[in-house]
């Protein structure tokens, strides 16, 4: 069976993104413009995640604004589309349901959202920015692809075609090509004799 040997792939990068506005990710990347770019790379969608809002938090009888993180790890589906109904416990001890509404652009990078607060009495609530992980993927070249060693084994049986024989197999290897290839090799190695110098097994 082909296992990864290793994995050549960029690592995740932290991104911040302004709500209520379109948000390009690519000129974001560290790597903007010479190695990332809509027409060099594409935004892995496995790993592209939302994980963080910083929430500012307002009690409008005093006017004191306090900020606060609260945690999302939300994952755009394959539209783009982004959608989450969260609850969180505010700096005031306050219990405040929101959802956040969003679209992100695969092939342009364009991310836009916005997040609505329940009314909670003598406080406001407003998103600064949200923080994200994104994953970017060459178009084309090695650089991605998962490398591999295939490792290949057979056995050579030479026999009589006019006498039986007996093929002895131990008993991890029956149980590998069960769990495996779902292959029960003690029903499946039937000698067929198709002419003087073909066997079949």
């Amino acid at each position: 069976m082909p296992r990864a040997t290793y994995l050549i792939r960029g690592a995740a990068e932290e991104l911040a993104l302004d709500p209520d506005r379109q948000n390009d990710v690519f000129k974001q990347s560290g790597g903007y413009p010479d190695h990332v770019n809509s027409s060099l790379t594409r935004i892995n969608k496995r790993y592209f995640m939302i994980t963080t809002i910083n929430v500012e938090v307002e009690d409008t009888g005093s006017g004191d604004t306090t900020s606060m993180v609260v945690p999302l790890n939300v994952r755009p589906d394959a539209r783009g589309q982004i959608h989450r109904q969260f609850t969180f416990i505010d700096n005031f001890s306050n219990e405040v349901s929101a959802s956040l509404v969003g679209h992100i652009d695969w092939d342009k990078g364009n991310v836009n959202f916005s997040v609505s607060f329940s009314d909670v009495t003598g406080f406001s609530y407003s998103v600064n920015y949200a923080n994200c992980k994104c994953v970017f993927s060459p178009r084309s070249g090695e650089v991605g692809r998962v490398k591999v060693n295939l490792k290949i084994s057979g056995w050579d049986i030479n026999i009589d075609t006019h006498e039986d024989f007996e093929i002895e197999l131990e008993t991890e290897t029956i149980q590998d090509y069960k769990d495996i290839y779902n292959v029960d090799q003690n029903r499946s190695h039937s000698i067929v004799i198709l002419n003087e110098n073909f066997v079949n097994c």
